[in-house]
């Protein structure tokens, strides 16, 4: 039954449901919303950094992993970006400092929660929740931080899976000698799309428990989907953007990597936000469906 749906979500992709959902976005304000969510995340984001190194653990085997991770993320992510990340990162692991990384959680935990409140507000928009049933503040807040806190232990206990897995591909590549370089090149071209479904899960696990009042029906995962990879073309184009034709460095020095992340969280929310616009119009279009049918 949920395989039959998710595939018929997907029969309702026509021109006038891709104009319904343009009308919506600047309806609604999205783009105003997701500059909303940008400011925030760019507070939690070094935070965020911090507080996950701590979360994993502070061990010297982390540096060879991040340095990987780091590598994989230059595929999608603009280079100014993956730069800036991983000069943080690499300067962090040379400090070791617990009592630094704990209190950056704090820090973190409450920036990232003001973006997800953000993100929370723009869901009940898109769903048309009038204001009376939006979430209390503290309710609110209060679900933030928990959504916050469980999007991180899913990213962490997905990237750990990422890595046993990689653990287990690179031993049996070295078993196996003559197949070594097929197992090796399977497994670079199966970690992609691997790291597409993780962050598929994670913004469908937003979609469901960020709003104040999901309809039963709703479709959740299709919207995630081709959230996530309109994201990852999105990234990938303003990556060459960046590399061929945007002279950000140049015209704004050393903040330019700045600029190119704020740019990028940016599209990134924004895409977010269209992805669960699309399952509203699509749910409700199906819904029309089935009541004259009836």
């Amino acid at each position: 039954m949920l395989l039959t749906r998710f595939f018929r979500f997907f029969k309702y992709l026509n021109f006038a449901v891709v104009q319904e959902v343009l009308k919506r976005t600047f309806s609604q304000r999205l783009p105003g919303l997701a500059a909303e969510m940008t400011y925030h995340l760019m507070l939690s984001l070094f935070p965020a950094i911090m507080a996950f190194l701590a979360a994993i653990g502070l061990f010297n085997p982390l540096k060879i992993t991040f340095e990987t991770l780091l590598i994989r993320m230059t595929k999608v992510v603009p280079d100014e970006v993956a730069f800036l990340i991983g000069g943080f990162i690499q300067e962090l692991l040379k400090t070791e400092s617990q009592s630094l990384f704990s209190l950056s959680f704090f820090f973190w935990i409450w920036s990232a929660s003001a973006g997800m409140s953000a993100g929370m507000y723009a869901l009940d928009k898109i769903q048309r929740i009038p204001q009376e049933e939006m979430r209390p503040f503290w309710k609110a807040r209060l679900v933030s931080i928990i959504l916050t806190i469980a999007t991180m232990f899913l990213l962490i206990s997905a990237l750990a899976l990422v890595f046993i897995t990689d653990f287990f591909v690179n031993f049996a590549a070295s078993q196996n000698t003559l197949m070594r370089f097929d197992i090796l090149r399977f497994w670079q071209r199966l970690s992609l799309p691997l790291a597409l479904g993780i962050a598929a899960l994670t913004i469908a696990f937003i979609y469901r428990f960020g709003s104040s009042r999901w309809i039963a029906g709703t479709p959740i995962l299709p919207g995630a989907i081709l959230a996530t990879l309109a994201w990852a073309i999105l990234s990938q184009g303003f990556k060459i953007y960046v590399s061929s034709y945007g002279n950000f460095n140049r015209v704004y020095g050393a903040v330019g990597g700045f600029i190119v992340l704020q740019l990028w969280i940016y599209l990134s929310c924004l895409v977010l936000l269209i992805g669960n616009e699309l399952n509203i119009i699509v749910g409700e279009a199906m819904q029309r469906r089935k009541v004259l049918k009836m």
